[in-house]
């Protein structure tokens, strides 16, 4: 359960429950809201979709060391959570220190792309070409630092607080 409240109307809360059947393990969630008069209310216009692709774009050059570690990170993520939904973008601006396409290609990684861009580094500009790559509108586009680890339920908290 996690709250947010506000003083002057009341709470919004979101509800998390996993329930265990017979043949498995369900999980349900959603978001409901506590007036100060203390008449709950369900939030139907405000839901969240389990399911969403995400895609994590980063803009590089010459930054192969960490591409790996990010790589790693979310190779780990998968393995936890075998989440099929989430996408690793790397635009690379010429790279020389090493083959990042390589890199991903040589990870463990279920879903990425990589974009490769010739000319000056433009960090926005390798932003917006990743950015540009995806094409669903029901999708969640996050702009990442590569230098961060990445806590396991990050895709799926992500997620929960991104509501269309």
């Amino acid at each position: 359960m996690e709250q947010t409240k506000n003083r002057d109307s009341g709470s919004r809360f979101l509800l998390e429950m996993n329930i265990k059947l017979k043949d498995g393990l369900v999980h349900t969630s959603e978001f409901v809201y506590l007036q100060n008069d203390n008449k709950l209310c369900h939030l139907s216009n405000l839901q969240w979709t389990p399911n969403a692709d995400v895609y994590l774009v980063v803009s590089l050059k010459n930054l192969g060391e960490w591409v790996k570690h990010l790589c790693y990170n979310l190779e780990d993520l998968y393995a936890q959570t075998h989440d099929d939904h989430f996408e690793l973008v790397v635009v690379d601006y010429d790279s020389q220190d090493m083959n990042v396409e390589s890199i991903m290609k040589n990870s463990a990684l279920k879903r990425w792309k990589y974009i490769k861009k010739t000319g000056p580094f433009s960090r926005s500009g390798g932003l917006q070409a990743g950015i540009d790559y995806v094409t669903d509108p029901n999708s969640i586009v996050m702009t990442i630092d590569m230098h961060l680890t990445l806590p396991m339920g990050f895709v799926e908290y992500t997620r929960r607080h991104v509501i269309q």
